[in-house]
């Protein structure tokens, strides 16, 4: 497999790309002007030393703080609101919204409350509603998880 096909296989993977616009985006780097390529493989090697996830929401951010809280955090401890999202775009558009103004907690994808092993972000979920419901700073929690055609809404999640 060469290069053009190995890169094509790459883009692929991204969410919502399939092999045809997978292509096109090889293409237009072959094809671009100027510094674009050299930009893009500097952005790409410093994304993993100047992003940092939330130690409390857990979204990525960038911001310039001495802990990795989040400025969407940073004071927001005592919201009675919790908004439960599954990937850190839909933190961002709820956000953006305007239309909800509480703490969050990003899953980092979905998970069917019925597995025999929680994941982490799980485990750190119960732990916060648990803790946040003790001193008394919770009192609802908003689950806003996109519809998914597998999804099997009998199912029910129990964190206490």
């Amino acid at each position: 497999m060469g290069t053009i096909d190995r890169l094509t296989s790459f883009f692929s993977k991204f969410p919502g790309i399939g092999l045809r616009q997978a292509r096109r985006f090889v293409y237009f780097l072959l094809t671009a002007k100027g510094d674009f390529l050299n930009e893009l493989l500097s952005l790409l090697a410093s994304l993993k030393t100047t992003v940092r996830e939330c130690s409390s929401c857990y979204r990525f951010f960038e911001e310039d703080t001495k802990e990795n809280i989040c400025s969407l955090c940073i004071g927001n401890g005592n919201k009675p609101l919790l908004i439960v999202v599954e990937k850190d775009i839909d933190l961002e558009n709820i956000h953006k919204s305007g239309t909800r103004n509480g703490a969050y907690f990003v899953l980092g994808g979905l998970l069917s409350p019925l597995l025999e092993n929680p994941s982490v972000r799980m485990t750190k979920l119960i732990t916060r509603v648990r803790k946040d419901t003790e001193q008394k700073n919770l009192k609802e929690i908003i689950i806003a998880l996109s519809a998914h055609p597998h999804a099997r809404p009998s199912h029910s999640l129990h964190l206490f």
